[in-house]
């Protein structure tokens, strides 16, 4: 409409005719063009056809809401996401009248109205005149979450505007041990597989993300939290076997074949070393949880875990560690039954909680199976975590505690739309991380293919855990807006 905005979709009926009906234009003259796109029988076409003109009169409120969706992509269960605001305009000849704004729907708990500058009746929302109400996002549960945002008004083209809201938190998987003991110095090796569902006939790469991810368990009276690497796991036709690798922005990467293998893929793992004292009363109440995302629409997964004990500690360069991608043993180096994610420069070290036969002598037996349609992030972010140590407290830091000593966030747009942009720091101690605009290239909006980063730095203001979320919105045009999070933390000292 008008050369720059793009209205919507239709489809073309038995005659070859479509039609495309909207209320959200405004009063006024208008140019619209439409493109056909194609079909399994026909061709498409990137040539523009004729401009249509149209005008169009008013004579009362007319509200356009804009988004009429919002989706979050999580952060860490009851942690609140950064708020996302949602714009009310009156594109009609008359006041708009406001009667409520509310939130309805089966989640809907999981939903604030942070904030609200909408006039409500007996005043009104003037012609041509936009206000705003911005909604956050704080998950109670695991899995999708759902709600609407409702405002009734006086809007000649219907006395309700709804808003959906939607939100993918950290998804999770339970388990429990038998309480046996587990003395100082030995290792658990917690690990994760995956099995792809839709990806078969690929004509390019798929990936899957697991990020935010963290095991908690207790032991006696003792509760226990550890961070788990985040993991890249792609599907590529191009790919001739599996290979896995541990890379400088600390995570795990793996590229498999996407036809022809039998069994599981790896997902994630982490060593985690027994602390003097160790663990008397073994471990219980295990729970691994992570988020899970995509690239690639209409692709789904099951996922599980598996934990066993060894003698020895781990090398903490992880590729030394020598795990395996999948099960196929003909896709992969280690010629045997192993479970994928078995570290096979260890296996010698194993004692405990491997239970059963074949593969699982290394890993252990598996969890529970969770089934998951991983959200599509419409940004990669890498990496998904930035820890920047040990700071004194009142002082600057830049420098991470990664391998590649860098406090920088590269954003990545794979799509095919201009995204709008938006960056900020939210959370608990959302002050003392800040953004570094000087070296950061990330500006408002994102080309596709184009990539930019966002430098951070950390001043704590205290003593002790200090953490925040690196909150990222993007919206691609004519579409709307989901906010994706990177965990930001450091220790004041």
């Amino acid at each position: 409409m008008d050369g720059t905005a793009t209205l919507g979709t239709a489809t073309l009926n038995g005659s070859g005719r479509a039609t495309y009906s909207s209320f959200i234009l405004a009063t006024g003259s208008h140019s619209f063009t439409s493109v056909y796109g194609g079909d399994s029988n026909f061709t498409g076409s990137n040539s523009d056809g004729s401009p249509v003109s149209l005008t169009v009169n008013s004579t009362g409120p007319l509200a356009n809401v804009n988004p009429p969706a919002v989706q979050f992509l999580s952060p860490i269960q009851k942690t609140t996401s950064a708020p996302v605001p949602i714009t009310l305009t009156n594109i009609g000849t008359a006041g708009l009248t406001i009667s409520s704004i509310a939130l309805g729907g089966a989640n809907k708990g999981d939903f604030t109205i942070q904030s609200n500058n909408c006039p409500v009746s007996p005043n009104s929302l003037l012609p041509s005149a936009s206000c705003s109400v911005s909604i956050t996002n704080t998950p109670q549960a695991a899995g999708t979450r759902t709600a609407t945002l409702t405002l009734t008004d006086n809007s000649s083209s219907g006395s309700t505007q709804t808003v959906s809201l939607s939100a993918v938190a950290l998804s999770s998987i339970a388990s429990n041990f038998n309480g046996t003991s587990i003395a100082a110095g030995n290792t658990i090796w917690f690990s994760a597989v995956l099995s792809p569902k839709g990806i078969s006939n690929l004509t390019k790469p798929v990936s899957f993300y697991m990020s935010q991810s963290r095991i908690t368990f207790t032991s006696g009276p003792a509760n226990y939290t550890v961070p788990v690497p985040n993991s890249v796991i792609t599907f590529d036709p191009a790919a001739t076997g599996a290979n896995i690798s541990f890379d400088t922005n600390g995570r795990w990467v793996l590229t498999a074949p996407p036809n022809g293998l039998a069994g599981n893929a790896f997902l994630d793992a982490v060593p985690w070393p027994v602390p003097a004292g160790g663990l008397p009363g073994g471990i219980k109440n295990v729970t691994w949880q992570g988020l899970l995302t995509t690239d690639t629409p209409g692709v789904t997964m099951n996922w599980q875990w598996a934990s066993a004990v060894y003698s020895s500690a781990f090398n903490t360069d992880y590729n030394a560690i020598g795990v395996k991608p999948v099960d196929d043993n003909q896709a992969s180096q280690y010629q045997n039954s192993d479970h994928a994610g078995t570290p096979e420069n260890y296996k010698q070290y194993v004692t405990g909680g491997a239970m059963g036969g074949g593969g699982s002598n290394w890993t252990g037996s598996y969890s529970g199976t969770a089934g998951i349609s991983p959200a599509v992030a419409p940004l990669n972010l890498d990496p998904y975590s930035l820890d920047f140590g040990n700071v004194a407290a009142g002082a600057t830091d830049t420098t991470c505690a990664t391998s590649s000593g860098s406090c920088m966030v590269t954003v990545v747009n794979p799509g095919t739309k201009l995204l709008a942009l938006g960056v900020q720091v939210t959370g608990t101690n959302a002050g003392e991380f800040a953004i570094q605009p000087s070296t950061s290239t990330c500006t408002t909006s994102l080309a596709p293919a184009a990539s930019c980063t966002i430098s951070l730095a950390f001043t704590p203001g205290a003593l002790g855990t200090r953490s925040a979320l690196l909150s990222i919105t993007s919206t691609p045009t004519g579409g709307s807006p989901t906010t994706q999070t990177v965990d930001l933390s450091g220790y004041g000292m």
